[in-house]
C-alpha cells in the first residue's frame, strides 16, 4: 500500500480502519515528514528576507537536506506497514507439524527483528532533525519561530511512538544479544535526542 499516493481523508480512513496497517509506526514516520515539512517551510521563508542574509547559506542547505528527509520519511511510512505486515503473514504460516513450527517460528523472530529496526532507523533521523529544526527557531524567520517550535513537538511525538514499536517488538524477540544490543541503542538514542532537544528549545 503506498500511503503517499493517498488524499488526507482516505489516509483518515484507512488509519481508522480495523486494517492493523497503518498503524503507530506509520504514523511516527508521518510526524517526522511533518516535522521536516516545517523545518523546510521556516528556512524557505528566511531565504531572500531582508535582515537574514547571513543565515542565507544554512537556509538553502536546510531546505534542501528536508526535501530528502520527507522523501526518506514517506518511504518509511510503506516500509514499516510492509515490515508489520510480515510479521502477521510469519503468523499465519502452519504450524501442524514439528518441522512447520520449527520453520514459523524462525520466521516470525526473523520478520520481528525486520520489524524492530524500521522504527528504529525512523528514532535516529528524527533525533538528528532536531537540532536542524532548532536552528531555524534561532535563526529563521521570526515570524515563523512558531513552526519550528511545532516541529520540534512533531519530532518529539514521532521520537516516542517509533520507541514505542521497537519497545513491543523487542518483547516478542528470543534473541537475547539482538535484543540486549537494540536496548542499548535505543538508551544511547533517547540520550542524543534529549540533549538534541534542550540545546533545540533554548533557542
Amino acid at each position: 500500500m503506498d500511503f503517499r499516493k493517498m488524499s488526507i481523508d482516505e489516509f483518515l480512513d484507512t488509519l481508522g480502519s480495523s486494517s492493523p496497517t497503518p498503524g503507530g509506526g506509520t504514523v511516527s514516520a508521518l510526524s517526522g515528514a511533518l516535522a521536516a515539512g516545517l523545518t523546510k517551510m521556516v528556512a524557505s521563508l528566511t531565504q531572500g528576507k531582508k535582515g537574514y542574509e547571513d543565515h542565507f547559506p544554512l537556509m538553502q542547505e536546510t531546505a534542501l537536506l528536508e526535501t530528502q528527509e520527507i522523501e526518506w520519511f514517506k518511504t518509511m511510512m510503506d516500509e514499516d506497514s510492509k515490515a508489520f505486515n510480515q510479521v502477521t503473514r510469519a503468523m499465519k504460516l502452519p504450524k501442524d507439524t514439528p518441522t512447520q513450527k520449527e520453520v514459523r517460528a524462525e520466521a516470525i523472530q526473523a520478520a520481528l527483528k525486520a520489524a524492530t529496526k524500521t522504527p528504529l532507523e525512523i528514532a535516529k533521523h528524527i533525533t538528528r532533525l532536531v537540532p536542524r529544526a532548532g536552528l531555524m527557531a534561532r535563526f529563521g524567520n521570526k515570524n515563523a519561530k512558531s513552526d519550528a517550535l511545532c516541529a520540534l513537538e512533531l519530532c518529539q511525538a514521532g521520537f516516542r511512538m517509533s520507541l514505542e514499536n521497537v519497545s513491543i517488538n523487542l518483547e516478542m524477540i528470543k534473541d537475547s544479544q539482538f535484543v540486549q544490543k537494540t536496548r542499548e541503542a535505543v538508551s544511547e538514542l533517547k540520550t542524543q535526542f534529549e540533549e538534541g532537544m534542550k540545546q533545540a528549545l533554548e533557542a
